[in-house]
């Protein structure tokens, strides 16, 4: 389509420029032809004859042609057997105007003076006047080669840049689609697997029609165990759809980011005690934050779940938040299990896992870091991740302060 476009542009400037440029070669020619016409409507014929000698050999001089009243040529002037062979083949012009007529492979503008009556050619009708144009036709023939190989050549060219644009605009669009694909077949697949399993312990339910509750209630418990799975599911991908929306706003009040962390490593401490697992803390709760307090509470939950769920028993979990400079630098460093080193480029991806099995075991859906991820970008931040395999794993978030301002 761009090259369709790009070719009927230079077509129509193409057409304009010849019709101008014709118009330009043509007007000093035509000029001359109609001096000399309104001499020979005047009776100065005889004098155009003298200037007609006068002028010099390599100067281009008008030919005229006499008709009689049956068509054929009566006269022409100046006499030479050229011009008696080729002034045959000439047609009077129609009305007073100038056009081109091709004879034996050569171009000529011709304008006609009808009713011309000379007292010593009582016989001539018409009297043509004829000037030749090879030089101006050999001119417009050069800009008509150039403009065709100009408009080839542009469209090449077009074709090329445009296949090579049109693949270069399409490779954004082509992965955006791939994610797309690869986003809707994850969650379909997230969803399916509790539902089955929600399936399979109803089925279940229906062959002992006779149990009490009590008795069934281990299905009923890995039912409603799924069912929390998937609510939490469809909440993350919701908070996604919204993100990638722009309907999910930030709503901004100043607090101290060091608080939150400290409450929400309150929150998962009883978790923590059940696996041996202790908190050490390096917080600054003074210093204000200007975000979104609920969403930072979130990004804070999930690092910290993370961190809980891939640390064994009897290990520590480090908690950093100070200002530095104009920042707030959090950290949240575990020592876990690790994360591969070709898995580390991948992990803020949605449902990327780099041990599916191991994840999905332990209640991981896959979003978390991709919604922490957010959460950081749209406060301006960023977060980076240092892991080693077998030993743990480092989250290094960093906060641009909006204004400096200490708690009371």
């Amino acid at each position: 389509m761009n090259a369709v476009v790009f070719f009927i542009i230079l077509t129509v400037l193409s057409v304009v420029l010849y019709v101008y440029m014709q118009h330009l070669v043509f007007r000093t020619v035509d000029e001359k032809l109609n001096n000399a016409m309104d001499k020979v409507r005047e009776g100065e014929f005889h004098e155009l004859m003298e200037r007609h000698e006068r002028e010099p050999e390599t100067e281009r001089k008008i030919a005229y042609i006499f008709w009689n009243e049956s068509g054929e040529v009566a006269n022409v002037l100046p006499k030479s057997v050229e011009n008696e062979k080729e002034m045959k083949y000439f047609k009077p012009s129609k009305g007073n105007r100038v056009e081109t007529q091709e004879i034996l492979g050569h171009s000529y503008r011709v304008v006609t003076v009808p009713s011309i009556a000379f007292s010593d050619q009582s016989e001539v009708k018409k009297v043509g006047l004829v000037l030749n144009i090879d030089s101006e036709k050999l001119i417009l023939h050069h800009l008509l080669l150039l403009m065709v190989g100009g408009i080839i050549t542009g469209i090449i060219l077009s074709l090329v840049a445009g296949l090579f644009l049109a693949n270069r605009a399409l490779i954004p669009i082509q992965r955006s689609w791939d994610k797309q694909t690869r986003f809707v077949a994850d969650a379909s697949h997230e969803l399916r697997t509790p539902l089955a399993v929600i399936q399979a312990h109803l089925e279940l339910l229906f062959r002992h029609p006779t149990h009490t509750v009590e008795e069934e209630s281990e299905a009923v418990y890995k039912s409603l165990h799924e069912v929390t799975r998937i609510n939490k599911l469809v909440s993350d991908l919701l908070t996604l759809a919204r993100v990638d929306s722009d309907q999910l706003l930030l709503e901004r009040t100043e607090f101290p980011p060091g608080e939150i962390l400290e409450f929400v490593s309150d929150q998962f401490t009883p978790v923590a005690e059940m696996k041996g697992i202790q908190f050490q803390k390096t917080l600054d709760t003074q210093n204000l934050y200007k975000g979104d307090q609920a969403r930072i509470q979130q990004l804070f939950m999930i690092l910290l779940d993370n961190a809980l769920k891939y640390s064994p028993a009897d290990t520590t979990i480090h908690l950093f938040c100070k200002k530095e400079g104009e920042a707030f630098i959090v950290q949240v460093s575990d020592e876990g299990v690790g994360i591969k080193e070709e898995d580390i480029p991948f992990v803020f991806d949605r449902f990327y896992r780099g041990d599916k099995a191991r994840n999905r075991s332990q209640g991981g859906t896959g979003l978390g870091l991709s919604i922490a991820k957010w959460i950081v970008e749209a406060h301006g931040g960023d977060i980076k991740v240092k892991s080693t395999e077998n030993k743990g794993s480092t989250f290094t978030i960093r906060l641009p302060k909006k204004q400096t301002l200490t708690k009371s």
